[in-house]
């Protein structure tokens, strides 16, 4: 039995494993989760949350499979093209249908052109003893972070993130 926790501030929320409901909990005075201790299972679980009768919420996660791609998302897709203007571009390791892989922790090589720089990268992990000065980064639980700077120039920043057995990904940062 594993537990599930879901936080928010609903009056009411419903677990769904596959499909059937594991039921309906309330969250605790004071408190904004509810949980359930349910057996793993491949494939769905769906929070639904309630406030006074109305769905308000609907959260689904998928069990992934094996890591095949990565997704660059900027926090901005715009930038200033002032020499000090940064976007974060949140790197994601997803299997082919697109969902997170949340034990993946491949490596992860940057390259950024044009009018931008990696100023940085980062995973979140509190024991890593990688350099934040370098072009390349381990996923942590699926996920790192890139950031890059305008580097005084107009035009468009390329990123390109590539890792050996994945799909790369590609995404442009515009600088005006």
């Amino acid at each position: 039995m594993l537990p599930n926790h879901c936080y928010n501030n609903a009056d009411e929320i419903e677990l769904f494993v596959n499909g059937e409901s594991q039921g309906v909990r309330k969250p605790e005075p004071g408190k904004y989760h509810a949980s359930w201790r349910v057996d793993f299972t491949p494939g769905t679980v769906k929070a639904v949350s309630r406030k006074d009768g109305r769905i308000v919420a609907t959260d689904e996660i998928r069990t992934a499979g094996e890591p095949y791609r990565i997704r660059l998302t900027p926090d901005r897709s715009s930038i200033k093209a002032d020499g000090n203007d940064l976007s974060y571009v949140l790197v994601e390791i997803l299997d082919k249908d697109g969902n997170l892989c949340p034990w993946a922790d491949n490596l992860v090589t940057f390259d950024v052109t044009g009018s931008g720089r990696n100023e940085g990268v980062d995973n979140g992990s509190p024991i890593s003893l990688e350099r934040f000065k370098d072009n390349k980064r381990k996923a942590f639980y699926g996920k790192a972070m890139l950031i890059v700077r305008n580097d005084n120039t107009q035009g468009p920043a390329t990123v390109r993130a590539t890792s050996p057995g994945l799909l790369p990904y590609t995404t442009v940062i515009n600088s005006f």
